[in-house]
């Protein structure tokens, strides 16, 4: 875990818009970004659905199109104000 967390926080420093991360392990996967996002804002969407772990907003069943529209919608509408 330690490498995994080493490697996300100098893909997020480096300033990587978008990160993949492939697992069967969402739970522990969430634990590790929420170890290192630190004040930034991350997006997250899965097969679960769509989370904002700044925001601590998730929500249940979103498809991707979902969660674009709010990404567009709503999350640039706050970075903007």
């Amino acid at each position: 875990m330690d490498k995994m967390k080493t490697k996300l926080v100098r893909y997020m420093d480096a300033g990587f818009p978008i990160l993949y991360l492939n697992t069967f392990e969402e739970e522990k996967a969430e634990d590790v970004i929420r170890s290192v996002i630190g004040g930034k804002g991350i997006i997250e969407w899965s097969i679960r659905g769509f989370r904002d772990f700044k925001e601590d907003m998730q929500e249940i069943d979103w498809t991707l199109p979902d969660t674009r529209e709010c990404i567009i919608n709503c999350v640039s509408k706050k970075t903007a104000v």
